[in-house]
């Protein structure tokens, strides 16, 4: 029985939320690299998940973190949790 894309959104959300922890260590330890092959993979997963906010933050995130812009990537971040507390999947109704 094949998964529809509705029924996979709640184990993908559950993963961008374990990122956050992951992107928050990683600034902390100022490991610029590993904030960027998470944002890379939220850039290139959120679209496909219906979440084009993932994409946009994780484009932003990546470029930052490339760049350097360590206070960029806090921004991100940020509104990476601002936009996973706000989105209710349907696991959660």
């Amino acid at each position: 029985m094949q998964k529809t894309i509705a029924q996979l959104v709640p184990a993908y959300l559950e993963r961008r939320a374990a990122d956050i922890q992951a992107l928050a260590q990683a600034l902390q330890q100022d490991d610029l690299p590993a904030v960027q092959r998470i944002a890379h993979n939220m850039k290139g997963t959120g679209s496909g998940y219906g979440f084009t906010k993932i994409t946009e933050i994780g484009a932003r995130m990546e470029a930052a973190a490339k760049s350097g812009m360590r206070s960029e990537v806090g921004v991100c971040l940020s509104d990476l949790t601002d936009f996973l507390g706000s989105v209710n999947s349907p696991a959660r109704e």
